[in-house]
C-alpha cells in the first residue's frame, strides 16, 4: 500500500514539473539587440555565442 501510494505521488511530482519548469523557461524572454555593434558587445561582455538571424520574403 505504501509503494502505491508513494509511486503515485512521486508520478504526480514528475507530471507537475514536466509542466511548471517549462512554463518557467518560456517566462525568460530573449533580449535582442538592434545593431551587431551592440549584438557583439553584449555577447563578448556574457561570454556568450552571438546568433545572427538573416530573413527575407522573397
Amino acid at each position: 500500500m505504501f509503494k502505491s501510494v508513494l509511486f503515485h505521488l512521486s508520478l504526480a511530482m514528475l507530471l507537475l514539473m514536466a509542466v511548471v519548469i517549462p512554463a518557467h523557461i518560456a517566462d525568460a524572454e530573449i533580449q535582442w539587440e538592434k545593431s551587431l555593434e551592440e549584438g557583439m558587445k553584449a555577447a563578448a561582455e556574457a561570454d556568450k555565442p552571438l546568433m545572427l538571424d538573416f530573413y527575407t520574403n522573397t
